[in-house]
């Protein structure tokens, strides 16, 4: 669980709840995307340029916190045939990586990144949930994805399935 030892703060860490389970989860919004977004739903071209060093603002983390709401309930929507009462509620906020530490060390966790654009401006989102806590929703939203294709073989849908993948590997 080397999610929050792995950002660089400060940044805008948000806790998160998935309802039905009450499992957590955290949710980041990287600098580079935070203030171009701020930026431009404030009224500005979009280009925080350069990107603050500073911690966000309360403003500022609060207009993240309507962001967060709407990819939530995009994640929400998605995933509602394999758990139909889905839903996200947001918790605490914090700037510090090192303070929002939600997962074991030792916890094995799934990251998922989506590369944000705005103009010029990029920068990641980053999802960050414990396996354990979400086995159920993960054996469900792949029971509805090999559901669909019909005829074709665990490994070829599970090859399919990774086609795109991205892994990064570390070794300490």
């Amino acid at each position: 669980a080397d999610f929050t030892a792995d950002l660089h703060g400060p940044t805008s860490l948000r806790l998160v709840e998935f309802v039905p389970t009450g499992a957590p989860l955290v949710v980041e919004l990287s600098p580079a995307a935070l203030y171009p977004l701020v930026d431009r739903l404030l009224g500005g071209p979009g280009a925080a340029e350069p990107i603050p060093s500073r911690a966000p603002s309360r403003v500022e983390h609060a207009i993240a916190a309507v962001f967060y709401r709407h990819v939530l309930g995009w994640l929400a929507a998605s995933w509602g045939d394999a758990v139909p009462e889905a839903r996200f509620e947001l918790g605490e906020s914090e700037h510090n990586p090192l303070l929002m530490q939600v997962f074991e060390p030792t916890e094995p966790v799934v990251t998922v990144e989506l590369a944000l654009r705005l103009g010029a401006a990029r920068g990641p989102l980053r999802l960050c949930f414990a396996i354990r806590e979400f086995e159920g929703v993960i054996a469900g939203i792949f029971a509805r994805e090999s559901g669909r294709r019909h005829g074709a073989t665990d490994e070829a849908r599970l090859l399919d399935s990774m086609r795109d993948a991205s892994v990064t590997l570390a070794a300490e």
